[in-house]
């Protein structure tokens, strides 16, 4: 491996671990009770499908620097250094976007439900008479 491609592996390296790092920092340092762009509300942050959220946050995170990696020195030591850093910046960045979208699903699913939710099935609830069903006689 020549010099260039050895500062060209450098700062893609130094890259992958700068942009991981904020991945993984990021929903820490979100507002309190909104997870990857959903509230979810103070008290779920602190439950057990939050922490498993965040889990597989991390070990997706993880996964995704070690692949953009991976493909990135791969196609470097392939002899095509340029090359390499730049696909191994575009798996990161758009396998990035694959996993928020991933946990921004999984976030919903968390988050209570919104008043016009609540409305809807306040009104399933109803008979034909207009009447909730705990008051039907």
């Amino acid at each position: 491996m020549n010099e260039e491609a050895a500062v060209v592996n450098l700062f893609f390296t130094v890259r992958v671990f700068v942009v991981g790092s904020l991945l993984l920092a990021l929903p820490r340092i979100s507002r309190k009770g909104l997870m990857f762009g959903t509230y979810v509300g103070e008290e779920q942050v602190e439950g057990a499908g939050a922490r498993e959220l965040m889990r597989s946050w991390d070990l997706g995170s993880a996964a995704v620097m070690v692949v953009s990696l991976t493909v990135g020195c791969g196609i470097s030591l392939a002899g095509r250094p340029i090359p390499g850093n730049l696909t191994g910046t575009v798996v990161l960045l758009i396998a990035s976007l694959a996993l928020y979208l991933r946990m921004y699903g999984k976030a919903r699913r968390l988050a209570p439900p919104s008043a016009a939710q609540q409305a809807m099935r306040s009104s399933a609830s109803h008979s034909n008479t207009g009447q909730p069903a705990g008051l039907r006689g």
